[in-house]
């Protein structure tokens, strides 16, 4: 029943004021316990984020609501989403959903999107609006081609402008995802911007994105002998 011994920080959150305490783990299975005035918000186990393991937690949506405001790491915010993308049915997951898809990390706007279920209306109504900004303008061309992807999906005709203005992007990431987009829409017209875009230079994802429309079309003449 022994491990090694492992030093383990758990901080104790009471809004926004943190208490850490530094203690040892070194059983299979071991109980700690601190004292706190008040029911606390967070105990958000291993403070740092530095434990290589699975971890089994009992925490509620709120209490990752809470780690995603004041634990502040990368990974804090991580577990949070993928903790709250799973109960999507739940209001207070649906609003958070529409924070994390604007977090300030890039990976983490990417990660959040990814999570999106645009199978439940309560979600596209929490997050359209701010996925057509993301495709338009993020920072990121990977997180504008993830909001790319999941707006085809939504199959919206209303889209097919805005599919069409990223077709010539300098990222080929970005492109073939405003391709497959259109093929979504429109299937003629992607038709066509694949064969313009065929005779130009092109690489990666774009190229893969030209010839999955193009094979999806059946037109032979559209490929070089």
């Amino acid at each position: 029943d022994k491990l090694f011994k492992l030093p383990v920080a758990i901080d104790v959150y009471n809004g926004s004021n943190k208490t850490r305490h530094q203690v040892w783990v070194g059983n299979a299975v071991d109980s700690f316990m601190f004292a706190s005035a008040t029911n606390p918000d967070l105990i958000n186990f291993d403070g740092d984020k530095v434990l290589l393991c699975t971890k089994k937690e009992n925490k509620t949506i709120d209490n990752y609501l809470h780690q995603y405001k004041y634990a502040g790491l990368y990974l804090d915010r991580r577990e949070a989403i993928d903790f709250i993308s799973k109960k999507q049915d739940d209001v207070k997951a649906v609003e958070f959903m529409k924070l994390a898809v604007n977090d300030k990390y890039s990976g983490l706007r990417n990660f959040a999107i990814g999570k999106l279920d645009m199978k439940k209306d309560a979600i596209v109504n929490a997050v359209e609006t701010s996925l057509t900004e993301i495709a338009k303008k993020d920072a990121s061309r990977i997180v504008r081609s993830k909001a790319v992807e999941t707006l085809g999906n939504l199959k919206k005709p209303a889209y097919k402008a805005l599919f069409q203005s990223l077709l010539s992007d300098s990222s080929y990431t970005l492109s073939a995802a405003a391709l497959l987009a259109l093929e979504k829409i429109d299937a003629p017209a992607a038709l066509t911007e694949a064969k313009l875009l065929s005779k130009q230079k092109m690489k990666g994802n774009l190229m893969e994105a030209v010839a999955t429309t193009l094979i999806k079309s059946g037109d032979e003449s559209s490929f070089d002998d």
